[in-house]
């Protein structure tokens, strides 16, 4: 796979796939600008928003969506300790060596506030609201992975402490969710918000 930062917004394709490209951009107030579009691997919003909370760097907002197996993403991103000397640099992280990781996303423990499960004709509609911490997302793409369940399309959102985030979920290869992957999505995010009521995050 040839993955690498690319300020070239039409990268060339691969057959009908375009290759991974990444553009790392800085906005006002210690912001950064996050794009990658093209052909991603499975899981990679996963490994990517874990890997970046191990770099110490927040995603503050953003959206993603494939179609026709080709990915259109942008986060809006920012190092946790922005004004010290220490402070991660964006534009240095490896996102190609993130993307392609091997190893499970190994999640982190969250807050759950609320959800909505939303089961439609080939997709699960998924809404969650929590308290924001350095590894939420990827915390819950990594729950959500363990389900065989992808986002197609996700909406991330932070307002001050509290999270809201969407999603449009498939399973494996694009496939439809089964029969059983709302029941079984609903009593993880249920055993969740359970779980945070009584002080005790997972």
């Amino acid at each position: 796979m040839s993955a690498h930062v690319s300020d070239d917004p039409h990268p060339e394709t691969i057959g009908t796939r375009r290759a991974p490209q990444f553009d790392v951009r800085p906005m006002a107030d210690g912001l950064h600008s996050l794009r990658l579009w093209g052909s991603l691997p499975a899981g990679w919003s996963g490994h990517l928003t874990l890997g970046l909370a191990r770099a110490s760097i927040g995603i503050e907002r953003g959206h993603a969506r494939r179609q026709q197996g080709s990915w259109e993403a942008e986060f809006h991103i920012r190092p946790a300790r922005p004004n010290r000397d220490d402070a991660p640099d964006p534009a240095a992280i490896d996102y190609a060596r993130l993307l392609a990781r091997r190893a499970p996303v190994t999640p982190v423990a969250i807050e759950l506030t609320d959800y909505r499960v939303h089961p439609l004709l080939d997709t699960i509609a998924l809404e969650v609201e929590g308290i924001d911490s350095m590894g939420f997302l990827g915390s819950l793409l990594g729950r959500l992975a363990f389900l065989s369940l992808f986002p197609e399309e996700m909406k991330i959102e932070t307002r001050g402490i509290h999270v809201a985030d969407s999603f449009r979920l498939r399973s494996l290869a694009g496939r439809a969710p089964s029969s059983e992957a709302p029941r079984a999505l609903d009593r993880m995010l249920d055993d969740l918000i359970r779980r945070s009521r009584v002080g005790s995050p997972v």
